[in-house]
């Protein structure tokens, strides 16, 4: 299984920004996904790294 897209810890939730699109999903540890709830979409954008298949490192 593939670590958080955002800061590469291990043990993700699968996060959808549309519900009506059940298979574009996001891979985020639970204190990312709880921040981006929280601080909204624009706190972690998608960008190049994600479109590539690579995530973060701790």
């Amino acid at each position: 299984m593939q670590g958080c897209e955002v800061c590469g810890r291990d043990g993700v939730d699968a996060h959808h920004a549309r519900y009506d699109e059940p298979l574009d999903v996001r891979w985020l540890c639970r204190r990312c996904h709880v921040k981006l709830h929280h601080y909204g979409e624009d706190m972690f954008p998608i960008g190049p790294l994600r479109a590539k298949g690579h995530t973060a490192k701790k």
